[in-house]
């Protein structure tokens, strides 16, 4: 398939958020048929129980194929507080980075910088390599292996992989792992030409040299950002700086204070959040290049608890601007009433419920 083929980037938008929005639910196998298209669910890694779910779904009509990771869980319904608490320190703030060795040039590092990974990241795309298909009836084939065969099969079909939050994260890191096995194991240009890359909040993935990999690897990749969601501008310096001047007037980080220092000095939130920018500096995180961000200049949401100058209210902003319903609003994308942590009648408004980062 030629890749002018392909669904253009600016159209995939449609398509993939509610099938962000279907993973986030807590039962994605009978939710995905609400969606027009139609939708089917093609391949899986488990139940929905499972925090790091993921899914391989087609629409026949638009001839599309899509890869979608589950994002960042909350604590209700049928996870816990374990798989909150694994979800967000072990894989979304890890501040480790581990080498990346699925790369296009091999050891020739871009000036002398090995690429690199977070190491949450790399736990879960071990999961995903490892992943074989749980659908009833369906050979347990592993997860790349799959995808390979489909492509095969249906040479004029577009694979697009996504993702919101933690899962957009993920879905660059898995990108970057499935186009290196398939020039390197399949030596399949036909295959890697199907595949296009869209994610929605999702926070940078590794340094300088593994976005530069990616970017060497695939151009057919957006990347969706709130200006007022803070996640996808963490870990990176210069994104946290950002952070810390946002929801003027109020909540402001830089009025809002948290304790005091050991010489009884007020510390405001602004600093703090600079002071975790220093702590992660170093390991020179990176956002998507600019030609592929997509930025959504969405507002202040005027909602009592979430607009007082207090550090639960600043939390509470940062916490509905992130999400799923909140990008679908703005950029008008219907999502379906589902049983899900985000009501879609509230995201309609965009008022959806603050859910704590």
């Amino acid at each position: 398939m030629n890749s002018e083929n392909n669904i253009a980037l600016g159209d995939l938008a449609p398509f993939v958020l509610p099938l962000c929005y279907i993973a986030s639910s807590q039962d994605p196998v009978n939710n995905i048929k609400k969606l027009d298209g139609p939708w089917e669910m093609i391949w899986r890694n488990g139940d929905a129980s499972d925090p790091n779910f993921f899914y391989v779904a087609k629409n026949d009509t638009q001839k599309l194929v899509a890869l979608i990771i589950r994002g960042s869980v909350i604590s209700k319904g049928i996870f816990s507080e374990w798989d909150a608490f694994v979800d967000w320190i072990v894989e979304d703030l890890s501040d480790e980075l581990v080498y990346w060795p699925f790369t296009s040039d091999g050891w020739n590092f871009t000036n002398g910088e090995p690429p690199c990974i977070g190491a949450g990241s790399y736990i879960l795309l071990s999961q995903m390599i490892n992943a074989k298909n749980k659908m009833e009836g369906k050979a347990a084939d592993l997860l790349h292996k799959f995808l390979f065969n489909f492509s095969k099969a249906n040479p004029s079909y577009q694979l697009v992989i996504g993702g919101h939050s933690l899962g957009g994260n993920t879905a660059k890191v898995y990108t970057s792992f499935y186009l290196d096995y398939l020039s390197k194991i399949e030596h399949s240009p036909a295959a890697m030409a199907q595949v296009s890359l869209c994610t929605f909040a999702a926070p940078a993935s590794g340094n300088v040299a593994f976005s530069n990999d990616l970017d060497a690897k695939l151009t057919q990749q957006i990347h969706y950002q709130n200006t007022s969601d803070v996640v996808p501008f963490f870990p990176t310096y210069s994104g946290m700086d950002y952070v810390k001047d946002l929801y003027h007037p109020h909540p402001s980080a830089h009025t809002i204070e948290i304790g005091k220092d050991p010489f009884g000095g007020t510390i405001f939130l602004s600093a703090a959040i600079m002071m975790l920018a220093g702590k992660l500096k170093a390991l020179n995180y990176k956002e998507p290049n600019m030609r592929y961000l997509k930025p959504l200049n969405i507002k202040v949401i005027e909602k009592e608890g979430i607009i007082e100058n207090n550090a639960l209210a600043w939390m509470g902003q940062a916490g509905a601007q992130h999400q799923i319903g909140v990008y679908a609003a703005f950029l008008n994308i219907p999502l379906p009433k589902i049983d899900t942590a985000i009501s879609p009648d509230n995201a309609k408004n965009k008022t959806t419920e603050a859910l704590a980062l």
